[in-house]
């Protein structure tokens, strides 16, 4: 429009036409979207301005006043109408404000202030005759680019959407439709349906793909048609395979009943065997044990010595098939108790020692003084296993030594109290093992070979039932051995401790000892023993040694061998009294030696292997050290059925010492059997007062003779007699079999009683219907009446009558567990197992005769 106005307004000018000039920049004003239009000449004063009158009554105050494009054009004569319009000017935003009516000439300065205008001048050639600027309004310009914009938007968003729909319609036609029935195929094959789509007629990659999955699914069909096939032929067979199994099941399943019965049967069998052997058993070694306290030459003593050993090893070897056919049906009961690890391990020593050093052998102990002691297992099968191991090394061993190492490591756990890893080594010097026999020998009935089991005897079970109880116990046993050079026997066994360990008490510190013994082992084990306790131990092994340095040291212990003669003991016992009128001197003896025995030189005497606690209560009696709390167990023990019992003319039978059960009388929960043998009355007897006068023992009254009427008389002897009460006990004997009756009788020889004999459990219920007794020795298998039945019978008369309780010992040849839990259910107070053992038959006599009366239970 300013390139209009300034060609019209070229004339105008040369004519110097002001009004026409006027009326032109009114008419140009006019327009709506005109604010302003100026005309100036070559030199910028402006010779006409017009202003859009209608449109300034409507814009704003001053100072909002709309920016507006200011438009300029040259007015060039020469060259307008040959090239036309100028290009557009560039625009500047100016604030402005309007005029009404004609413009002066020249502009106010309140309209030069009013807007800031960017001038855009087009390219004029000189001469110009002046400029036309135009002031446009920017608003109707916007809205006229926004409406020609969204007009171009829409048509740009219909030309997409139209875009879209044929290049929709395009990709469906040729990659979505053939895509999705590629994978409906795919979903097919992989639900067995094997289909092919129609070849086809592309042969681009989607082409290529078709026919491909065409392929697979042509192979997979054939495929799975031959793994039907394969899979129909396989499952015939598995049916029939199957039942042949069930048949085959059905058949195992009778096959282990009829194995359970017989394992029964065996059971039976053993059990019956072990009763009908041990009954005669009891007659023989009573009659032997009887035999060995009368005066005898030495040929009958060998005699005597020969079949009493002989009755032994028999009841060792039917403990071992006892033991082992109840570990194989695992009928073995297998405790979880609190016990003393060094008292179960001593008592293994104490009765293995003597058949040890009756053969002239080395005897070695070595156990380390922080040996866990309380510690949660079972001290019985513990004991077994070092019983049988002690009794396989001496029964293999004719000279040498035999050693015991004990080692011991706590493994601590996250929670709870620690572990004890326990290894025992029982090392021997005997003739050795080959190492093709280190794990046959483990096997039952087997020894190295057969020269072995001529020359040695013995059934090869020790070192198996050793095995299962180890393994039972989750532990472990295995041999080192070579032939001429002794066997090594290991244990491992993991054992949870019972309770915190305390630190070991070094009660000998400060004090020198002296062990004067001719083998090294046995010295040694006795100096780490005091060494342990905090003493510094000296060795000698001659006389001349102990003398020179009992001269050179103070010694406050002594330790001499019994063999040494009696002069040269005086001798070094004097020289140790002099130096320190404290010191004490001990004997060591390896024979089995009479309690409180002490050696004419005033020595106390220690039994070999000389122990802690049979150290410590020696060393209390003399004063060596202040009283210790430590009870030494009986010398003589009595373990359960199928353990090893101290024996003084053992051996070592079969494959290990065979472990002869110890007719010890078992109590009751809660009561206990005395242990020792009995000692003598100091007095006579007065047999009508009952009480003690003084002298020796007097004529014992009793019954016994007739065993048709059961009742009887008989004498006693000055020997042994019950101590504790000094009334005479009454006795009633139920016992069938007249040879144990007859050794029954002759063991109550010694001490004073009255006892009254009966056949049966019907004839024994009849007697004490008719009298009271102190206690009844009942046998279990009887005629007419069994012990058992009886002893029921007793205990219902007694509840009836209100009459005190009567102890009743089950006297039996039955030796498994479950005999000793039916003796006690039926009301018996004991169960012993025979082979019945005079002093266990005392013993019993005096803890029946110790036990306050009771009332019959309500």
């Amino acid at each position: 429009m300013a390139q209009v106005v300034a060609r019209s307004s070229v004339n105008y000018i040369r004519k110097y036409s002001y009004f026409l000039l006027e009326e032109l920049a009114q008419s140009a004003a006019r327009s709506p979207n005109v604010a302003y239009c100026e005309i100036k000449d070559a030199q910028g004063r402006i010779l006409i301005r017009a202003e859009n009158t209608q449109s300034s009554s409507t814009t704003e105050t001053p100072d909002k006043a709309p920016p507006l494009l200011i438009v300029s054009s040259p007015i060039i004569p020469d060259t307008i109408d040959a090239h036309g319009l100028s290009p557009l000017p560039e625009a500047a935003a100016l604030s402005g404000e309007a005029q009404s009516g004609s413009a002066p000439l020249l502009p106010s300065p309140a309209d030069k202030l009013s807007a800031t205008r960017q001038k855009v001048t087009t390219s004029s050639p000189p001469p110009s005759l002046g400029t036309v600027e135009m002031g446009m309004y920017l608003s109707p310009l916007n809205s006229a680019l926004i409406k020609r914009a969204s007009q171009m938007g829409l048509m740009l968003v219909v030309f997409l959407l139209f875009a879209c729909v044929v290049l929709n319609l395009f990709l469906n036609t040729l990659v979505v439709n053939p895509v999705r029935s590629l994978a409906q195929l795919a979903r097919d094959i992989s639900n067995r349906k094997f289909r092919t789509l129609p070849p086809p007629e592309r042969e681009d990659e989607l082409g290529q793909l078709t026919n491909d999955f065409n392929t697979m699914s042509t192979s997979l069909k054939e495929l799975y048609d031959d793994l039907e096939r394969k899979v129909q032929e396989r499952t015939e067979r598995l049916s029939l395979a199957n039942r042949q199994l069930r048949i085959a099941f059905a058949r195992e399943r009778e096959l282990a009943e009829e194995a359970a019965q017989a394992n029964k049967a065996k059971s039976r069998f053993l059990a019956s065997m072990s009763h009908e052997i041990r009954t005669p058993l009891n007659s023989i070694l009573g009659m032997a044990d009887l035999l060995w306290e009368t005066r005898l030459t030495h040929d009958q003593r060998q005699y005597v010595d020969i079949f009493r050993n002989a009755g032994e090893n028999l009841v060792g070897i039917i403990n071992d098939i006892l033991d082992l056919s109840r570990i194989e049906v695992e009928e073995m009961p297998f405790e979880c108790i609190s016990f003393n690890l060094r008292q179960t391990i001593d008592d293994a020593i104490r009765i293995s020692a003597h058949p040890i050093f009756r053969k002239g052998l080395d005897f070695g102990v070595h156990i380390p003084p922080d040996l866990p002691e309380n510690l949660i297992g079972d001290p019985k099968r513990i004991r077994q296993i070092l019983l049988n191991l002690f009794g396989n090394a001496s029964k293999f061993t004719n000279r040498g030594e035999i050693e015991l190492t004990v080692e011991s490591t706590l493994e601590p756990r996250e929670s709870g109290l620690p572990m004890a890893f326990l290894h025992f080594k029982v090392r021997d010097t005997g003739i050795g093992i080959h190492k093709d026999h280190h794990e046959t020998i483990f096997d039952r009935f087997t020894q190295a070979d057969s020269s072995t089991c001529r020359q040695y005897g013995g059934t090869g079970l020790g070192l198996t039932i050793s095995r299962l109880l180890c393994e039972r116990m989750g532990g472990c046993i295995w041999l080192e051995s070579e032939p001429g050079k002794g066997s090594t026997f290991h244990v491992q066994l993991r054992l949870e401790c019972a309770g915190v360990e305390t630190p070991p008490v070094r009660l000998l510190e400060g004090k020198v000892a002296l062990a004067l013994y001719p083998k090294e082992l046995t010295a040694g084990s006795l100096c780490d023993l005091l060494s342990g306790l905090g003493a510094t131990c000296n060795t000698a092994y001659s006389f001349e040694e102990a003398e020179d340095c009992l001269r050179r040291h103070t010694i406050d212990l002594l330790f001499i061998d019994e063999q040494l003669p009696i002069d040269q003991t005086c001798l070094l016992s004097g020289i140790a009294d002099r130096q320190n009128n404290r010191a004490r001197t001990f004997r060591l003896c390896s024979r089995l030696m009479n309690d409180n025995e002490v050696h004419a030189c005033g020595c106390a005497m220690l039994q070999l292997p000389v122990l802690r606690g049979s150290l410590l209560n020696a060393f209390s009696q003399e004063g060596a050290i202040r009283p210790v709390a430590f009870v030494l167990p009986p010398l003589e023990t009595a373990p359960a059925s199928g353990e090893q019992d101290e024996q003084e003319k053992q051996g070592g039978q079969g494959e290990t010492a065979q472990t002869t059960e110890q007719s010890s009388p078992t109590p009751l929960p809660g009561q206990t059997v005395a242990g020792s043998e009995l000692g003598a009355v100091s007095g006579p007897y007065d047999t009508a007062s009952g009480e003690t006068v003084g002298g020796t023992v007097g004529t014992v009254h009793g019954a016994s003779s007739d065993a048709n009427t059961g009742h009887g008389t008989g004498t006693g002897t000055e020997t042994d007699t019950v101590t504790g009460d000094h009334t005479v006990p009454r006795l009633l004997i139920v016992e069938d079999n007249e040879s144990n009756r007859t050794l029954l009788e002759l063991y109550l020889k010694t001490i004073p009683h009255h006892a009254s004999f009966a056949d049966n459990g019907e004839q024994g219920l009849l007697l004490l219907k008719n009298g009271e007794f102190d206690l009844v020795l009942m046998d279990v298998e009887m005629p007419k009446m069994d012990g058992l039945t009886a002893t029921r019978l007793i205990r219902q008369f007694e509840n009836e009558t209100g009459r005190r309780r009567t102890p009743v010992a089950a006297i039996t040849a039955h030796a498994l567990p479950e005999h000793k839990a039916d003796s006690i259910n039926a009301g018996c107070d004991y169960h012993i197992t025979k082979p019945l053992k005079k002093k266990e038959l005392l013993a019993l006599i005096e803890d029946a005769l110790k036990r306050p009366p009771a009332a019959a239970d309500a």
